[in-house]
């Protein structure tokens, strides 16, 4: 029996052993948040083989971009009884050191949604990226548009650009690495079996699309939700579950004006939209979320009119 500690990933522990700290994700067989965490193999795979792929190509990443490698999957399958299906009960090691040209200078490694989040335990404290800035004296708008949020831009697009992934960014699979002197380095992502594997873009860049996961997390232009789920994962996901909370606390405590900050974001994301297919986004202009409602049988999407930063 090895004690854990659990983390802000609602599946994650990490182990408090006397020499091993690494992380463990687990299977859960229910609702959590508003999806089913169930981890059978084809979702325990997925993210050894994304890793994969990225370590070997770690040295060609910006330096702003870290990550945590899932080095491993085991997977339990129970049979009931003859001629049902069986049961798959998965878990994903992760190691606890992160990967990436800044990773060895990285002391501090903070969930994203810390630095606007309010503290349950200390409620008169400000927010942490507001402390963070009194401590250091740097400038609000220059630390948060000029070196966070552009770091931010920058990873979520080279992965779509050289990999052919579009990742799902949450607030709690988004961390920001800082060094000893609290100074910013990079992102570092962690929980890469959530990202999708875009095959027609992969194939443009001549890359493999044989995958063990297949067909968990594939994205094929034949389906009709292909050029959906890229204003899912840009417009709502990036945009405005990550990057807008950041720009409301810019403007709540620092009065920086909202519409200066999205100028900045939309200058800076022009040319990597400039990069991407013509028809990358749906053609009716809209942009797509899903609703506050269980996910646990269908992902019905809802639209909405003018995305912000396209």
């Amino acid at each position: 029996h090895i004690p854990v500690s659990p983390t802000a990933s609602s599946r994650t522990v990490q182990l408090l052993d006397e020499s091993l700290h690494d992380y463990v994700k687990l299977h859960y067989d229910g609702i959590l948040g508003r999806v089913n965490r169930a981890l059978p193999y084809k979702k325990a795979v997925a993210g050894v083989e994304i890793s994969t792929e990225l370590i070997s190509a770690a040295d060609s990443l910006p330096s702003a971009v870290a990550f945590f490698p899932e080095s491993g999957a085991r997977i339990l399958t129970i049979s009931e009884h003859a001629g049902s299906d069986p049961t798959e009960i998965g878990m994903i090691w992760r190691p606890d050191s992160p990967v990436g040209n800044s990773a060895s200078d990285l002391v501090h490694i903070w969930p994203l949604f810390s630095l606007y989040s309010s503290d349950r335990r200390a409620l008169d404290d400000s927010p942490l990226l507001v402390q963070l800035i009194e401590c250091t004296g740097c400038n609000p708008e220059s630390l948060v548009v000029g070196t966070i949020l552009s770091a931010l831009i920058e990873c979520y697009f080279v992965l779509i650009e050289q990999f052919g992934y579009q990742a799902e960014f949450n607030a709690q699979n988004l961390l920001v690495g800082l060094d000893k002197d609290l100074s910013f380095r990079s992102i570092v992502i962690r929980d890469l079996s959530r990202m999708e594997k875009d095959y027609p873009l992969r194939r443009s860049k001549g890359l493999s699309c044989e995958f063990q996961s297949h067909p968990y997390k594939v994205l094929e232009d034949d389906s009709d939700v292909y050029r959906i789920r890229h204003s899912f994962g840009f417009d709502f996901k990036l945009c405005v579950y990550v990057i807008d909370p950041l720009i409301r606390l810019l403007a709540d405590r620092f009065a920086v004006a909202p519409e200066k900050i999205e100028e900045q974001l939309q200058e800076a994301i022009r040319p990597h939209l400039k990069q991407l297919p013509d028809d990358y986004f749906p053609a009716d202009g809209k942009w797509y979320a899903h609703e506050k409602i269980l996910l646990d049988k269908q992902r019905p999407y809802a639209a909405y009119e003018e995305p912000r930063f396209r």
